[in-house]
């Protein structure tokens, strides 16, 4: 391709008067904070130097070697300024604030990478390889652009501040950190056949929250004790056995705000917009409703988040997706078949693996997770004393039941497209 005279003494002349704009915002910024020797200093880190004159401690120590701890900290301060991006196949790409990243940093939060969202549904329909990993991150995003929404909205007449916003879009992303292995099969069958009842992952949510801040993951002055109980009611304010906030509890005169995560009135919340459009599309099951109008669609009545009246179609089609979701996905009778398998293989291995002593522990509950299933199969190999004898029977028992729903699992893969 040929390029006229003018045209490169035209890009010439555009090249100068870039540069000659990097070396004055160069100068301008060298003059309010100079180095130590200017001489020392190449231009490319003068030009990049933008000190932050408001939040100096996110700036960075251009005498500090790259390879040092303290250079690692002062970067990460500079990342963290600002929160993360991240690139969802569902909701696109968001921003999850500081105090967020920090929470998703912890191995408590990582445990999730390793949990399912529709635990043995897998094996039936093989693009259900999401985990509560991403669920979390999307629920948090969604919880935070409805409160974000109603207190630009509406904050005067409800009192909001930024503070309510932050403790619904932590509640958001918390919520499933009590998740046990397997999904559901956990705590609705598991445990209800070992005799455990009352127990809740909503609970354990709270519980293991509250690890993650003993374990220093959180600053002292980014979440105080009563933002901390704010996010734990959140969590809990669908779970059966929990009782609303008294008088004087610190979210009693905001009700509404219980309606963004876990909605115990009406279901509909942003928990259920995330794993329906979750779980539809890595199931391929076409849902027709406009969950996005829904979200944006809301308005707060006599303390109780309400939705436009035009919507009422809306409503009525994201009830029948959850339906439909139900019969042809999450009540599958060839993942039911599994997951009762399982349920079996579990309690043969608990009297080894010891997993219902586990539930009441959040340090112990979270080293469970669905690679269970792989410590049972390669038991001998975790424990090279491993010996057919007593001790060790339930385990063996345990892999005979895994072994045969292997078989099963072989012999439906060529029908996993009916899911009838």
């Amino acid at each position: 391709m040929s390029v006229s005279p003018n045209e490169h003494i035209e890009c010439k002349v555009n090249s100068l008067t870039r540069v000659r704009c990097s070396i004055s915002a160069a100068a301008q910024w060298d003059a309010m904070d100079p180095p130590d020797d200017e001489d020392d200093v190449p231009f490319s880190q003068l030009v990049a130097k933008q000190q932050d004159p408001v939040l100096p401690d996110h700036n960075f120590d251009l005498n500090t070697p790259t390879g040092s701890p303290e250079f690692a900290a002062s970067y990460n301060k500079q990342q963290r300024r600002h929160g993360k991006m991240f690139n969802d196949p569902v909701h696109n790409l968001f921003r999850l604030d500081p105090l967020s990243i920090d929470i998703i940093d912890s191995a408590q939060f990582q445990r999730l990478r390793d949990l399912k969202q529709l635990g043995m549904t897998y094996y039936i329909f093989p693009g259900a390889s999401h985990n509560r990993f991403e669920h979390s991150l999307g629920v948090a995003h969604l919880a935070f652009e409805v409160a974000d929404k109603i207190w630009n909205s509406q904050r005067a007449e409800l009192d909001m501040d930024r503070t309510d916003i932050k403790v619904v879009e932590l509640a958001g992303l918390c919520h499933d950190l009590g998740h046990g292995p397997f999904s559901h099969v956990f705590d609705r069958t598991l445990l209800q056949s070992k005799g455990v009842y009352g127990w809740s992952h909503e609970e354990m949510s709270g519980e293991i929250l509250q690890t993650i801040i003993d374990d220093g993951h959180i600053k002292d002055d980014a979440l105080d004790d009563i933002d901390m109980k704010r996010v734990q009611q959140l969590i809990v304010g669908s779970c059966p056995n929990h009782q609303p906030a008294g008088d004087g509890a610190p979210l009693n005169d905001k009700r509404f705000l219980f309606d963004i995560v876990a909605n115990g009135r009406n279901s509909i919340d942003v928990d259920k917009f995330d794993y329906l459009a979750r779980d539809s599309h890595y199931c391929n099951v076409r849902v027709s409703c406009d969950l996005n109008r829904l979200q944006r669609l809301t308005k707060v009545l006599d303390n109780e988040i309400c939705f436009k009246w035009s919507e009422y179609e809306n409503i009525f089609e994201l009830f029948h997706a959850r339906a439909t979701m139900h019969r042809r996905v999450y009540t599958h009778r060839k993942a039911k078949a599994i997951e009762l398998m399982l349920v079996d293989a579990l309690i043969a291995a608990d009297p080894v693996l010891k997993m219902t002593e586990r539930i009441h522990d959040p340090r112990e509950f979270i080293k469970m997770d669905d690679t269970l299933l792989k410590q049972i199969e390669n038991y001998s190999m975790l424990h090279p004393h491993f010996e057919d004898g007593d001790d060790h029977a339930p385990v063996v028992a345990s892999q005979k039941i895994i072994t045969r729903f292997c078989c099963l699992i072989l012999s439906t893969c060529p029908d996993t497209h009916n899911t009838d």
